[in-house]
């Protein structure tokens, strides 16, 4: 009288799955809630990844502008580059300065008279004679033994690979002339005068003349800074004006400019303004209640909520940098707050203030330890450290906060998942036993149906 009932409802005809789905679904709402705020907080993190960058691009502005070499950089310039160029000038002092060159410094050098083939004898004498070939540089004296039949070219070799040598190379040129092209010069490794040589003792075969330093010339740089002259061993002077390191390029008079970077500055404290800037909106979009959607942002019940107040008590701290100062807070260098938290700049007075009172500026920013002044940079730096990266800064506290409540709401959706296929479990059983007994309680009756029909029909 009754079958297999391969379908849950197909045996009474009865929607027995459409129920049960019914029913669950109505039991997974709770599961459905939690699996919503688990990605609430996970669309949370993922905003405190945000910010935390952004506080660190904050932070590097505030580090730079606490250091005291962001505000000794300086900015230095030439009027005749043909005369100086400049390679260094950090720390300098701020200052115009004149300077005359009237001579380079230059290389000690000798020469000799023209030879027709480089392998020209210098010393004609047999191979066991020798002579001496002797020069002297400053307080060394070099005495070289040169064998009969010594050519230019060994001559050059002998007098370079000396272990004597105090600095002084060897080479043989080609002038040119049709005749006798090839040349021995000797020259001074270094300029100056205590590099100059000086032949002691000519080989017979090969004189040298004096070419650089000739006739007394003088080796040393020579030239005048201020108005007060100098000389030098080299081109390249490090110690005449402090912390300014030129080279002389040729004579001719020339100023050298040291000023301070001004553009830099302006251009941190800009960044600064537009790194604050960008926090301060990222957390107004997301704290702030959504008409349409009648919610308040993710990061309304963070502590990240009360950040823009704290950041902006810090940038509105005042320096006790002196009665004197004209910087003593932001609002001096030209920046204002607008409506919605965010920082302007008046560039003009900025302008002006890195200009006129650049000293007060970095005074405002650095602070002087020796007289207990602390910068407004330096505890920016430190705020902002704390809140991006110590662990018991905000991003760090409400990062491990959010995780904790995922790992949560994620150990309670497995346990209400696993007590629901449970519970279903079950129910799909008892439905299924009682589609069962439906089907077969439908079948009973269709058999009485037709055993009473039949019995009527044969009473007839």
């Amino acid at each position: 009288m009754s079958g297999t009932i391969t379908a849950l409802g197909l045996g009474s005809g009865i929607d027995l799955q459409g129920t049960l789905d019914s029913l669950r679904e109505i039991d997974e709402a709770v599961i459905t809630e939690k699996e919503t705020k688990k990605s609430e907080f996970e669309t949370q993190l993922n905003e405190f990844t945000v910010l935390q960058e952004k506080l660190l691009d904050m932070k590097s502005y505030a580090l730079e502008l606490s250091l005291q070499s962001t505000f000794i950089a300086r900015n230095a310039t030439v009027s005749d580059e043909s005369v100086l160029a400049l390679s260094a000038t950090e720390g300098a002092t701020v200052q115009s300065t004149a300077i005359t060159v009237e001579a380079l410094a230059d290389k000690s050098s000798w020469i000799s008279a023209g030879a027709a083939d480089k392998e020209t004898v210098v010393f004609e004498a047999g191979n066991e004679e020798t002579t001496t070939f002797s020069y002297q540089v400053g307080d060394i004296m070099v005495n070289l033994d040169v064998a009969g039949g010594t050519t230019l070219t060994e001559l050059a070799d002998l007098i370079n690979n000396s272990t004597d040598n105090p600095g002084v190379t060897a080479s043989l040129v080609d002038n040119g002339d049709s005749n006798n092209p090839y040349q021995l010069v000797l020259q001074a490794d270094e300029t100056g005068e205590k590099n100059r040589i000086t032949i002691l003792t000519q080989l017979a075969g090969l004189n040298l003349t004096e070419k650089g330093g000739a006739d007394g010339a003088s080796l040393n740089a020579q030239f005048s800074v201020g108005g007060i002259d100098y000389q030098r061993q080299s081109n390249t002077i490090t110690d005449v004006i402090a912390s300014v390191q030129f080279t002389l390029q040729g004579t001719g008079s020339s100023t050298i400019s040291v000023s301070n970077d001004e553009e830099k500055i302006k251009e941190l404290i800009t960044n600064l303004v537009s790194a604050y800037n960008e926090i301060i909106t990222e957390i107004t979009a997301n704290t702030d209640y959504d008409t349409d959607t009648e919610e308040l942002g993710i990061l309304a019940s963070t502590g990240f909520a009360d950040l823009p107040y704290s950041m902006q008590t810090l940038m509105n701290t005042f320096a006790n940098t002196g009665t004197d100062s004209p910087v003593t807070s932001i609002f001096d260098l030209g920046l204002s707050y607008e409506s919605d938290g965010t920082i302007t700049i008046d560039e003009e007075v900025l302008a002006e203030m890195t200009a006129d009172h650049f000293d007060d500026v970095a005074l405002f920013f650095n602070g002087d330890e020796d007289n207990d002044i602390e910068g407004l940079a330096e505890k920016m730096s430190d705020f902002l450290r704390n809140a991006a990266t110590e662990d018991e800064g905000i991003c760090a506290s409400e990062t491990s906060l959010a995780e904790q409540r995922i790992d949560s709401l994620e150990e309670q959706i497995e346990r209400d998942t696993e007590r629901l296929d449970k519970k279903y479990e079950i129910l799909a059983k008892q439905y299924a036993a009682l589609d069962t007994y439906l089907n077969e309680m439908e079948n009973m009756s269709d058999y009485l149906t037709q055993t009473f029909a039949s019995i009527s029909g044969s009473s007839d």
